[in-house]
């Protein structure tokens, strides 16, 4: 099945920077056309490299979001249980991989954390630059004014930065007073600084929460104010209980795999009014911006409701084809299978080249698991890997 994207929408959003069409065109095939031969194989076996390589560069943030699965209220970072991933693989191992796949030309997705804080960041996107490959970076933009400059000059291909809403709205969300005039100060210096160049084609990212769902046509007009190229608009992830156990019983019968992280994200739904976000999204609908907005996942109004309220329903979203499209690396250099529940682990890019991972025996069992569930795990209901782009 074809993205559920709204394509006016998603054009409007990309019109600006036709560049991108070739990379969207090539993540569409794959996604849509050649990894249904994988997923027929049944093997597990992936046959082309990863078309995206996402890199949690570090797990330090200096902001502290409610609805993180990081250091959020229930963030398996709180309380030393993510430790271990609190240390951080140096320039040279990142290099390695870049060396290694650069002649297939991978998105390189920079995350954190704060992939801002990680001290040879630019260093590592100018060589990801040099090799000719694609760099695209998120921030929550609290470092993004002493940063900007760098950031046009290295002609980033893509910038995504984090928004919650007004300026006392999302304050209140990041946790940090004052985080939103610093961010809006570095955002206004980056496209003062990009003017009429392309890159980096700069996007602004909200989710629903408790915090701003009262607010969504005043964020709305906040973004108008800030003139970003586009918005991606989340509905926000989260789970049950009921849902979370479920899932760690298949990983723990089939991979013998303790699940966890699932544990972050239960009962953001709960805090959100269903009826008023999708009264919010209708008259929002028929309003005109002067920038190119979707959510994610893209659904009917009618589906608004129950994708609160019924989060085991995958509302027709499925198979989930991540695993054979993207590879996703942990700070310490552990790989994993989904960068949001990062419990089970394949490798470690420290022990061995990151292509022999892409295809090792842990990689190949989990999505022949996949495969035996019908393409999806209980988690995966609210994922934005199996329900984006």
């Amino acid at each position: 099945m074809l993205s559920r994207l709204p394509v006016g929408m998603f054009a409007k959003a990309l019109a600006p920077r036709l560049k991108y069409l070739p990379v969207v065109t090539r993540a569409a095939w794959r996604k849509h056309l050649h990894v249904n031969g994988d997923l027929k194989n049944g093997q597990g076996f992936a046959r082309k490299p990863p078309y995206q390589i996402s890199l949690r560069i570090t797990n330090r943030c200096n902001q502290r979001c409610a609805i993180c699965g990081q250091f959020g209220e229930n963030g398996y970072m709180n309380e030393g249980e993510g430790d271990y991933l609190l240390s951080e693989l140096k320039f040279e191992d990142y290099k390695k991989i870049v060396d290694e796949t650069a002649y297939y030309k991978p998105i390189f997705y920079i995350t954190g954390g704060e992939a801002l804080l990680y001290k040879d960041l630019f260093k590592l996107t100018s060589y990801i630059k040099e090799k000719g490959c694609y760099v695209y970076v998120i921030t929550n933009g609290a470092a993004l004014e002493r940063n900007a400059a760098e950031i046009v000059r290295q002609k980033w291909d893509m910038l995504t930065c984090s928004l919650d809403g007004p300026e006392a709205i999302h304050d209140q969300a990041r946790g940090v007073p004052g985080t939103f005039k610093k961010t809006a100060r570095g955002i206004k210096l980056l496209l003062d600084q990009r003017g009429k160049n392309p890159d980096p084609y700069f996007l602004l990212s909200a989710t629903v929460s408790g915090a701003n769902q009262n607010h969504l046509e005043e964020m709305f007009d906040t973004v108008s104010e800030i003139g970003p190229d586009g918005l991606i608009l989340y509905l926000s992830w989260f789970t049950t209980q009921e849902i979370g156990e479920k899932h760690a019983q298949i990983l723990k019968t089939e991979l013998d795999v303790d699940a966890v992280t699932w544990k972050s994200y239960i009962g953001q739904n709960t805090r959100i009014d269903a009826e008023l976000v999708k009264s919010s999204l209708e008259k929002i609908a028929k309003k005109k911006y002067d920038f190119g907005w979707f959510p994610v996942p893209f659904i009917k109004p009618e589906q608004v409701i129950p994708y609160y309220e019924q989060p085991d329903d995958f509302l027709d979203y499925g198979p989930c084809v991540a695993p054979y499209l993207m590879i996703d690396i942990m700070p310490n250099g552990d790989v994993v299978t989904c960068r949001d529940f990062i419990d089970v682990k394949v490798g470690n890019i420290q022990e061995g080249p990151l292509l022999h991972i892409w295809n090792n025996e842990k990689f190949r069992d989990f999505r022949m698991l996949l495969n035996k569930q019908g393409g999806v795990l209980p988690q995966c209901s609210r994922c934005c890997g199996l329900m984006g782009f």
